[in-house]
């Protein structure tokens, strides 16, 4: 089943998702309803990554947290 309650963000700014491929929460199979939700987005999905995915790929999770630390001093 499905999340219903989410709603569109309406965000001026790209979002970034790290979408871990064997969440069993949150399949791969429900990124598909992306667009219904946001209107600019970059899905990074990560390869044999679980539920707890910040646990499981901190360097991941630093590496997207920094460049977007750092586009934000730019601005």
């Amino acid at each position: 089943m499905r999340p219903s309650r989410l709603r569109p963000t309406g965000s001026p700014r790209n979002i970034t998702i790290l979408w871990p491929d064997s969440d069993p929460l949150f399949p791969p199979e429900w990124s598909d309803t992306l667009d219904d939700y946001y209107s600019d987005y970059s899905l990074h999905v990560m390869k044999n990554v679980g539920h707890f995915s910040p646990l499981e790929a901190p360097e991941t999770w630093a590496t997207y947290v920094l460049e977007h630390v750092a586009a934000a001093a730019k601005e």
